[in-house]
């Protein structure tokens, strides 16, 4: 099932072309209070593990798309439609700079971007550690392994550092999101652990049929899918990026799963229902 489903993806993958651009400035959040419900702005943490041709069961793309640590060629990353290129491109967003590493060894980069009042931080998982990628994700969305991460702006060349601003990411995270291949085909089985109290308000879970294969953990661990897919699909960041977009501008979930599908169909030249039909929201029954 996992090869199938890759293989089509991967039909629908290659024919797309690079992009490169600049990006325009955004606003930066303001500094944050001390408890999710009273700070004064939002955080949407990313998982992507790499696409990886020895580690995952994928059929192989080409050497540089599916080596799963080659951060600056991957599919998932630094492709033109990775998730570090497409953020870095879109004019929506300003990429900040990180100045706290990951607690987690799986994880080879990490990216902070800003729209508004929100922050949208990103790690790329090594992709031979999509146990890891899954953990953490699964952890962060039952409100578990908090990430403190300190970003600022970045400064012109020529002037001071920015100040450092402390971000509350992980499961102290508004939103949580999982961008790749479905490591669940892979027979990977993510404990959800125990916790009470607060959590993320909700996921975004962009991998082939993730809906299906996402919904019992998402159950478990008490939050809401905003927006996961129904079938096969190419899981570059353009609908990750719209949905995000939809949410930081006050999208309710409905919104996010329409903007998700709409640039799905934009970047693979489908038409606007056949994307919108990829996208759900809610868990499956």
């Amino acid at each position: 099932m996992a090869r199938w489903g890759a293989l089509v993806a991967v039909a629908l993958v290659v024919p797309l072309s690079a992009r490169h651009g600049t990006s325009a400035p955004a606003s930066c959040p303001p500094a944050p209070g001390l408890h999710r419900s009273a700070r004064a702005y939002r955080v949407a943490h990313v998982v992507v593990p790499l696409c990886d041709n020895e580690h995952q069961g994928i059929v192989p793309v080409s050497k540089a798309l599916g080596d799963g640590k080659d951060l600056d060629r991957n599919l998932y990353w630094g492709a033109g439609y990775g998730f570090r290129t497409f953020f870095r491109t879109s004019p929506a967003w300003r990429e900040l700079d990180v100045s706290t590493a990951p607690s987690s060894k799986a994880v080879l980069q990490r990216v902070a971007f800003a729209r508004g009042d929100a922050y949208v931080v990103a790690d790329a998982y090594d992709g031979a550690r999509m146990d890891a990628a899954l953990d953490d994700f699964i952890r962060y969305a039952a409100g578990a392994r908090a990430e403190d991460v300190e970003v600022a702006p970045r400064a012109k060349k020529g002037e001071p550092p920015a100040p450092r601003v402390p971000v509350e990411a992980g499961g102290r995270a508004d939103a949580v999101a999982f961008v790749g291949h479905d490591g669940l085909m892979d027979d990977l089985a993510p404990v959800v652990p125990s916790t009470t109290g607060d959590r993320p308000a909700g996921a975004i879970v962009v991998a082939c049929f993730s809906r299906s294969w996402f919904s019992p953990l998402l159950k478990k661990a008490n939050v809401t899918l905003w927006v996961g897919t129904t079938n096969l699909l190419s899981a570059e960041s353009y609908s990750v990026e719209a949905a995000l977009r939809a949410w930081v501008d006050g999208g309710a979930p409905e919104a996010m799963r329409v903007a998700a599908g709409k640039a799905y169909a934009k970047y693979q030249n489908i038409s606007e229902g056949s994307g919108l039909g990829l996208f759900a929201t809610g868990t499956k029954p």
